[in-house]
C-alpha cells in the first residue's frame, strides 16, 4: 500500500470485507491521516457492533465514511464507544469464567453427594467401620479453597486477569 500513501478516497463498497484486520493497512500512518472518504456499505463488516466507531477511531483524518459525515467530536465519542464495549467484553468474560466455575463445583458437589450415599447406604447406615465425624459441606468454603485457575489453560488465565482487571478500571 505503500504506492496509495496519499488515498484521499477509497470505495470498496459491495465486497466481502468482513473483519477489521482487513482493514489494518488503512490505519498505517500516512493512510490514516490522509483517508478523507471511505466506503464500505455492503460489506460484512458494516454489520458488525459499532462498525462506525471502530472505523472513525482508527482513522482520524476521516471526514466521510459510507456517505455520512463525520462530525467533529465523533471520533472522541468512538474512542469512548469502543472502550465501553472492552469492559463490558471483559465483564462478559468474568461472568462467563464465574459460571463455569460454578456449574464445576455444583457437578463436584453432586459427585461427593453420591458417593456419601453409598459409603452410608440408603438410609444414612455407614457400611463398614466407624461412622465418620460430622462434616457439612460448604459450598462457599469449597469454592474459596478451590484453586479454579489452575485447571484453566494459560491462554484462559490471561483472559480471566485481563478481564478482572478491566471490570476495576472503569
Amino acid at each position: 500500500m505503500q504506492q496509495f500513501s496519499a488515498l484521499v478516497t477509497l470505495a470498496a463498497a459491495d465486497n466481502l470485507i468482513d473483519s477489521f484486520d482487513q482493514l489494518e493497512f488503512l490505519t498505517m500512518a500516512a493512510q490514516a491521516y490522509t483517508l478523507r472518504a471511505l466506503s464500505l456499505e455492503g460489506n460484512p463488516i458494516a454489520r458488525l457492533p459499532n462498525y462506525r466507531a471502530h472505523i472513525v477511531a482508527h482513522l482520524p483524518g476521516l471526514q466521510m465514511l459510507d456517505g455520512r459525515a463525520v462530525g467533529p467530536d465523533e471520533p472522541q465519542q468512538a474512542m469512548r464507544a469502543l472502550r465501553h464495549q472492552e469492559v463490558l467484553m471483559a465483564l462478559m468474560l468474568t461472568n462467563a469464567c464465574l459460571v463455569h466455575k460454578l456449574s464445576i463445583a455444583v457437578q463436584m458437589q453432586r459427585v461427593h453427594a453420591e458417593l456419601k450415599s453409598q459409603v452410608w447406604g440408603p438410609w444414612g447406615q455407614h457400611l463398614s467401620g466407624p461412622p465418620p465425624t460430622p462434616n457439612t459441606s460448604n459450598a462457599t468454603r469449597l469454592l474459596q479453597l478451590w484453586d479454579y485457575e489452575a485447571s484453566l489453560s494459560i491462554q484462559a488465565r490471561g483472559y480471566c486477569h485481563t478481564a478482572a482487571a478491566d471490570c476495576f478500571t472503569l
